[in-house]
């Protein structure tokens, strides 16, 4: 009797554990996960016209339920991009490259710059368009792109009786007149012209006057501007008391009021 009553004391805490264990709840069915982050395998590329490059990527976390990512080209003038992120480089520019989930809410980006070995384009840089009858100016072929391996220029004059031009794009003017300077590439035959004007400087201006007292109300500011045959001889006035008096710009000057007034 001892015996028998033991083994019950024994048996129904594992009776209870049995049934604790067979009565918990299992919950069924699918949970969607979200993709948290798009890492592409590159995060720049800097490539030439006609270069391609395959993009993979990585889903995070592993486990996320929609796994699709799109891709896109910020700038399909210099890169395209297909479905599987094939991206195939067809013009110069820059621009980037997205990978983004289905709704866009996570998206990842590709940096690129494409370039070129070949020329695409020749501009003629210049501080001025005038140029002194005997002076020189200096006139620079920018090649675009940098990458353009062909960098030689020929530089050309189409009026020599004017200005002549050397190897290097210094320009020496001869005479007064107008001339073209025109750079062509050796690299595509691309090309861009300057239009410089040749002229006599002026070496000196004076004025009549250097003081003049008056009641009238209007006087004229005499000057002489040498050489004679100067190109530009245009001048400009200023006034230090405009109360007092104003003046045109062939120096005609019509007084305000009585005063003193520095003319320059």
């Amino acid at each position: 009797m001892k015996k028998l009553l033991i083994f019950l004391m024994l048996a129904i805490p594992i009776l209870a554990i049995v049934i604790v264990k067979l009565t918990s709840t299992v919950a069924v069915g699918d949970i969607y996960i979200s993709i948290e982050r798009i890492v592409l395998s590159e995060n720049d590329i800097t490539a030439v016209v006609g270069d391609s490059v395959d993009l993979s990527y990585v889903i995070y976390p592993n486990a996320a339920t929609d796994k699709e990512v799109r891709f896109s080209s910020s700038n399909e003038e210099a890169a395209v991009v297909d479905e599987k992120g094939h991206v195939d480089f067809v013009g110069i520019g820059s621009g980037y490259i997205s990978a983004m989930n289905k709704d866009g809410s996570k998206r990842s980006y590709c940096s690129f710059y494409v370039g070129d070995t070949k020329v695409h384009q020749v501009k003629l840089n210049f501080e001025t368009s005038r140029l002194h009858l005997g002076g020189s100016l200096q006139l620079t072929a920018e090649i675009v792109p940098n990458e353009a391996l062909n960098r030689e220029v020929i530089f050309s004059s189409d009026n020599e009786q004017v200005a002549v031009v050397d190897p290097n794009g210094l320009v020496h003017g001869l005479s007064i007149g107008n001339v073209n300077i025109t750079a062509v590439s050796v690299d595509g035959g691309f090309s861009d012209t300057a239009s410089l004007s040749v002229i006599r400087p002026v070496t000196s201006l004076s004025v009549e006057k250097e003081e003049i007292i008056t009641s009238n109300k209007n006087e004229q500011v005499e000057y002489r501007v040498l050489p004679e045959d100067a190109t530009i001889k245009q001048v400009n006035f200023e006034l230090d008391n405009p109360s007092i008096a104003d003046i045109t710009d062939w120096g005609y000057l019509t007084f305000l009021q009585p005063g003193e007034v520095n003319v320059t």
